[in-house]
């Protein structure tokens, strides 16, 4: 008798292990669907408030440097994007935009200068920037370059 009351505790214990476990899974299991969701939420609301764009930092030594499908807020200027990926260091001419001095430490060579093009995909070529960087509102999909170049 004895032994079947010890096997009797095991089975209990056990049992209540399982529900413990089981409890514990379930709780788990709805606290990850939940954060899923709030990530699905989430990511939705930060499509609707920026663009993709990619920028590429062409160093002019043959070292270039990607960054493909960067996300940022609507309305913003080529400027502000580039500082989001890179260390810019500029100087405002008033009336006139901002002309870019470096880009990661790198520029201030004598006749060189930071000058930036997009990707015009109609021509499949790339095209000089017509007005200053702060003063260009990225798009969409746009694909832009910046090339430290001498005249």
């Amino acid at each position: 008798m004895a032994e079947r009351s010890g096997w009797i505790w095991v089975s209990a214990g056990l049992l209540c292990g399982l529900i413990a476990a089981s409890t514990i899974a379930a709780y788990y299991y709805g606290e990850s669907t939940k954060y899923q969701n709030f990530y699905k939420d989430t990511f939705q609301d930060l499509e609707a408030l920026t663009i993709q764009v990619s920028i590429l930092i062409d160093y002019g030594n043959g070292s270039r440097e990607w960054h493909n499908n960067t996300r940022v807020p609507i309305g913003i200027s080529l400027l502000n994007a580039t500082r989001m990926v890179a260390e810019v260091n500029f100087t405002v001419y008033p009336g006139l935009g901002v002309f870019v001095n470096t880009i990661n430490k790198v520029g201030g060579g004598p006749s060189r200068y930071w000058l930036w093009y997009y990707w015009n995909p109609l021509t499949s070529k790339w095209e000089m920037g017509m007005v200053a960087c702060d003063a260009y509102i990225l798009h969409h999909g746009d694909t832009l370059s910046w090339v430290y170049t001498s005249f």
